[in-house]
């Protein structure tokens, strides 16, 4: 079943699909890194994705 994630970043309306959670964090580590110059993404925040990953 494929994943949705929105940004958790406040007043960006991104929003990734993916075919898994492990997708879905991946292009979400991608977007983070290119839109909002981060680097890594930090452990709690990592979770914190992983919880707010819905079904489509």
């Amino acid at each position: 079943m494929a994943k949705a994630l929105k940004c958790l970043k406040e007043g960006c309306t991104f929003e990734v699909q993916g075919s898994s959670v492990d997708d879905v964090l991946a292009k979400l580590k991608m977007h983070a890194m290119i839109a909002h110059q981060m680097p890594q993404l930090p452990p709690d925040l990592i979770e914190k994705a992983k919880g707010s990953v819905r079904d489509l």
